[in-house]
């Protein structure tokens, strides 16, 4: 079953969350379909940077077949079921948080470039680093479990950037 436009992006629910982060502009997921080629070219207005998880499952699997699961995720890890899109333009990304998914999650860099910052948790605070940084360019992939590990990221490059997110066991 095929979902319309206008299911997609006003469906609301538990499991379909939408993040502006400090884009205040962006109301919902439609507002970002809306915008003008040169807002999203980063030709005119504002920096933005969103996030949201895609919770139809027919639209999931069409997603799924635009990449491909890492080869070093176990065969028998969870199957990828609700990806989660971050897209925006070179400038913000998300501030420092710590996640509240179900299981660690990895992430691969379609587009773009994007610049993850790390703070290791209170109970590794004596033998970890105390901040480690990495920049992940197109084709790159960073798996950490964003339930432990502080974070925040920040697009860079001149280029928007997409990724996806999914969440392996």
């Amino acid at each position: 079953m095929m979902f319309s436009d206008q299911e997609i992006l006003e469906k609301e629910g538990d499991d379909c969350w939408f993040n502006r982060y400090k884009t205040q502009e962006f109301r919902n997921l439609r507002s970002v379909f809306r915008l003008s080629d040169s807002r999203v070219a980063h030709e005119s207005g504002r920096p933005w940077y969103v996030g949201w998880a895609v919770c139809h499952d027919a639209v999931a699997q069409e997603l799924h077949k635009l990449y491909h699961r890492p080869a070093f995720i176990h065969p028998d890890s969870t199957p990828p079921k609700k990806p989660w899109i971050f897209i925006g333009t070179p400038g913000p990304g998300a501030h420092f948080h710590v996640d509240n998914v179900d299981l660690p999650s990895w992430q691969a860099q379609l587009s773009g470039v994007k610049t993850w910052y790390l703070k290791p948790p209170p109970e590794c605070y004596w033998t970890c680093p105390v901040s480690l940084q990495t920049t992940l360019y197109p084709g790159d992939i960073i798996v950490v479990n964003t339930n432990v590990w502080f974070h925040s990221t920040r697009v860079t490059g001149s280029d928007l950037s997409i990724v996806i997110t999914n969440e392996y066991d």
